[in-house]
């Protein structure tokens, strides 16, 4: 089992036991350029499938790393003024892990089906349907509850109404002309009419 350390060493000032295999590596990062001190902090149980060191993020004073072992996972924290230099140099060396999580499924989709046409027909892709395109069912009308003789006496007496009111509308009309005509002859008797609407050119009479 590994000791608690409470001392600096090699400019890794040991706080909390050091798990894994991780000493070596944090004696390395010491020597980085920059690198002020490196700082182990607390361990927590962890399941992990790899013993992996990761960058979290920047601090106010330099970076926090997490070191993982298959049982327990670390902080670890880098004082440094040249956050993003000793972050190149870390990754440089080959001291971090970082995983790229797949954002695509292995999953195969399924193409899809085409929508099945009128009649259970595949239709083609040109070929759009909706309600106004598939069979009505007109229902049962009037003219299907007449018999012959009672549908023809029917449009017997429609086609009546309907020549009754084209007779009725030419009487109308003839009236009109006759009351027209019988006005135009009045005022051709009348004297003063034809004295006020009469063109007189004298050029005419020399």
């Amino acid at each position: 089992m590994s000791r608690k350390h409470r001392h600096r060493e090699n400019g890794v000032t040991k706080m909390h036991t050091i798990i894994g295999g991780y000493e070596a590596v944090l004696d390395d990062i010491a020597t980085i350029p920059g690198v002020h001190s490196v700082i182990t902090g607390v361990i927590s149980p962890n399941k992990s499938e790899h013993e992996e060191l990761t960058f979290q993020y920047f601090t106010d004073s330099g970076l926090k790393l997490l070191a993982k072992t298959t049982i327990a996972v670390q902080e670890i924290f880098v004082v440094t003024k040249d956050k993003t230099g000793v972050l190149a140099i870390l990754r440089q060396r080959g001291h971090l892990n970082e995983r790229v999580k797949s954002t695509v499924s292995n999953k195969k989709k399924a193409p899809k089906k085409p929508a099945a046409g009128i009649n259970g027909n595949t239709p083609r892709h040109d070929q759009r349907y909706n309600q106004n395109d598939l069979p009505k069912d007109k229902g049962t009308t009037l003219k299907d509850l007449l018999s012959p003789e009672q549908l023809a006496k029917l449009t017997n007496q429609s086609n009546e109404l309907k020549e009754n009111e084209r007779s009725a509308q030419e009487n109308k009309r003839q009236a009109e002309l006759d009351r027209r005509a019988k006005e135009k002859k009045e005022l051709e008797n009348n004297f003063e009419y034809l004295l006020n609407n009469t063109k007189l050119d004298w050029k005419n009479y020399k």
